[in-house]
This record gives structure tokens, C-alpha cells and sequence, in this order.
């Protein structure tokens, strides 16, 4: 449970570090970014997940429950991630976003690969 607890606030500490034609750099760091602010405040997976794991400390839930929701919320994230590197036209952010949509597609995390990908977005001014 508390590996799962210290998995969210590593994913949370990335975050504060990016159909048709394909997206620019700055598009798909655009979506990135958003896409990982939705999965570590509001997505259905994450609350899921938080719950699971509150039951488990309060010892109303299992292991295995928060395991598997700790495991739909990584496969949710890694499919999210992967139909922005999909439209990744810049070849350097697609290999790192397809990285860390592999990683979280299957069932882990590639926080390496995420941080790699948003350092690789044109900064703002």
C-alpha cells in the first residue's frame, strides 16, 4: 500500500517539472501536460486508487484490491499517453512518451521516461 502512496506522489513530483495529422512539439507537450495533471488530481483511476488504498490503511480493504487499482490506473494513464505519442510528430518526444506509455500500459511506471519527455518541451518564456 505504501509503495502505491509513494508511486502517486513521485508521478505528482513529474508533474511540476508537456486523429489525423500529427501534433507539433509544442502540441503534444501541451497534451502531455494536461494529461498528467488529470491523472494525478481528477481521473477516475486515481480516485479509485486513493480509495483503495485509504480502505487498506483503515484495514477494510485488501492488498490485492489496491493492487489492482493501482494497476487500472497505470494501464488508464499508459493508454492515455500513448494516443498523444501516436500524433507525435518530433521524433525525440515520441520515443520518450511512447517509453513512459509502455511502462504505465503495462501495469508499471517509467517516471524516467515522463521526465525525459517534458524536459524535452519548449520552455515558456
Amino acid at each position: 500500500m505504501r509503495r502505491a502512496l509513494v508511486g502517486m506522489v513521485l508521478v505528482a513530483t513529474v508533474l511540476t517539472g508537456g486523429c489525423g495529422s500529427s501534433d507539433t512539439a509544442e502540441e503534444t507537450c501541451a497534451k502531455a501536460r494536461a494529461t498528467l495533471k488529470y491523472y494525478t488530481s481528477e481521473a477516475p483511476e486515481l480516485k479509485a486508487l486513493n480509495a483503495e488504498i485509504e480502505k487498506a490503511y483503515q484495514g477494510n480493504g485488501t492488498p490485492d484490491d489496491a493492487k489492482a487499482a493501482r494497476l487500472a490506473y497505470n494501464r488508464a494513464f499508459g493508454d492515455a499517453l500513448r494516443s498523444i505519442a501516436d500524433r507525435a510528430d518530433d521524433p525525440g518526444l515520441k520515443a520518450s512518451v511512447t517509453a513512459a506509455a509502455d511502462a504505465y500500459s503495462a501495469g508499471g511506471q517509467d517516471l524516467e521516461a515522463m521526465q525525459t519527455a517534458l524536459d524535452q518541451c519548449p520552455q515558456k518564456p
